[in-house]
């Protein structure tokens, strides 16, 4: 018999959620790096390894499905495989039951258990240790927590969660083409998918008028949880006022010099009235200057694709309507 999910099913797992957060801040507050509204990140630390749990909420979780997680090794020492951990936590999920105190526990386990071989193994030696022979067992006992801190802070500005997972757990359904009448300056054309060397592309665009629009719009994107789960979400936007002021203006999102390219493409378009968001997340590769190109590809294919080029649609449709 197929589990159905309803409205009252996502109420309860927000009180589950709230009540696991509670819970985890109580037992494991000095091993917590961060708590947000839906991402959590723990540091499991013993005195030879370090490893980072991060966990990304959803609306099925507990009743359907396992939290979106990922384990990290902040310094690449640990000498564990990180696949087959995160294979063993995915099958101790029980539909129903929140798992995350299981987990830390486990990961706790399973790399005091590595500690115990790594100290039989040197009480064992009658020399000394070589210099950097061992310092990759120790190195997660000699590393501050400030310098835990930072690492983990870029490992969280880079390395989000994957596409892949997100859109398992996550559809969303682009609106252009079917909102009604009192929605239409509302219209949000969401285009392809975008693959480069493990990274994700994505773009909106919408027809504006306002920077109230601009934030409206944005807002909206922003309820989806796969696109606020982006690494980045680049915007830009052009519009002119009902003074006839022309106004502009990027975000880069933490994607250096991105947003500025974005607007200069537009310009470029000549495109006017129009507001174009570009979602990009990160799959663990670098990719240097050839990211500008992903991300003004897949926006001027969707500004294309959406119909919102067209001068003849942007500020005399405003007009028409305005005139009814």
């Amino acid at each position: 018999m197929v589990k159905v999910y309803g409205p009252e099913d996502r109420e309860s797992n927000l009180v589950e959620q709230e009540n696991e957060k509670e819970l985890l801040s109580a037992m494991f507050e000095s091993d917590i790096l961060s708590i947000e509204e839906t991402v959590i990140t723990v540091i499991v630390k013993t005195v030879h390894h370090t490893l980072a749990l991060r966990v990304l909420y959803h609306e099925q979780y507990p009743s359907l499905s396992a939290p979106i997680f990922t384990i990290l090794d902040p310094h690449n020492q640990s000498a564990v495989n990180l696949t087959e951990l995160e294979e063993a936590c995915e099958a101790m999920f029980v539909e129903g039951e929140c798992v995350l105190y299981s987990w830390i526990l486990y990961l706790q386990d399973t790399l005091e258990g590595l500690d115990t071989k790594i100290e039989a193994r040197l009480a064992g030696r009658d020399d000394p240790v070589t210099p950097g022979e061992e310092e990759g067992d120790v190195l997660g006992s000699e590393v501050g927590d400030l310098e835990l801190a930072e690492a983990l802070q870029d490992i969280q500005l880079e390395e989000k969660f994957s596409y892949e997972q997100l859109t398992e757990h996550f559809t969303y359904q682009p609106t252009g083409g079917t909102a009604g009448e009192e929605d239409e300056e509302d219209e949000i054309f969401t285009g392809e998918v975008l693959v480069e060397r493990k990274s994700y592309f994505q773009a909106h665009v919408c027809r504006i008028h306002s920077k109230a629009d601009v934030s409206r719009v944005l807002g909206k994107l922003l309820q989806n949880p796969k696109i606020s789960a982006a690494t980045h979400n680049i915007l830009a936007y052009r519009f002119t006022d009902d003074n006839g002021k022309a106004n502009e203006d990027y975000e880069d999102d933490g994607e250096a010099k991105a947003g500025g390219r974005l607007l200069e493409l537009i310009q470029l378009m000549s495109v006017h009235d129009i507001l174009v968001v570009v979602s990009r997340w990160y799959g663990g590769v670098l990719l240097g200057p050839s990211r500008f190109k992903c991300i003004n590809n897949v926006a001027r294919e969707t500004i294309m694709a959406s119909g919102l080029h067209s001068t003849e649609q942007s500020s005399g449709k405003r007009k028409k309507k305005r005139g009814k």
